[in-house]
């Protein structure tokens, strides 16, 4: 068994569409057009990339990260979402070589956090097994049938 982990492809989209679909399933969101246009500009965007973790040559998990700038440090922080792995592939290391793929691109950016949101207990305990820290609350403003 070998897990990579490698920055997204365009011919990466279907796979991690399904493992999307996997982490936000109440959204029904099929790959159109819409998801085609949002992919190309996720994967255009300077200083992001999606990262997929590749078992044995099959994609089964993802996590999106973005370096963002932080003139109030004087130092950037990665910012990470859409963490998801396979279902019947969960436990057996691919999230944590995700989350240390995420944190060797911050440490290498210079980064002074990496940070992250989750709303589920497995989760919870997921990263503060792999030794993150709670800090705070987040807080979000959905905007339902936007764009």
């Amino acid at each position: 068994m070998s897990i990579t982990v490698r920055e997204a492809v365009p011919g990466d989209l279907a796979a991690v569409h399904a493992l999307y679909q996997q982490l936000y399933a109440e959204l029904d969101l099929p790959l159109d057009d819409r998801v085609r246009r949002q992919w190309a500009d996720t994967l255009g965007t300077p200083r992001r990339a999606v990262l997929v973790a590749d078992l044995d040559g099959l994609p089964v998990g993802t996590a999106d990260v973005t370096l963002m700038p932080n003139a109030a440090r004087a130092r950037p922080y990665l910012l990470v979402e859409n963490v998801v792995v396979a279902d019947g592939h969960r436990g057996a290391g691919i999230g944590r070589a995700l989350l240390d793929a995420a944190r060797q691109r911050a440490r290498a950016a210079g980064c002074y956090k990496l940070q992250l949101s989750a709303t589920e207990d497995p989760a919870y305990a997921f990263y503060e097994a792999a030794g993150m820290a709670h800090d705070g609350r987040t807080y979000k403003d959905f905007f339902p049938g936007a764009g």
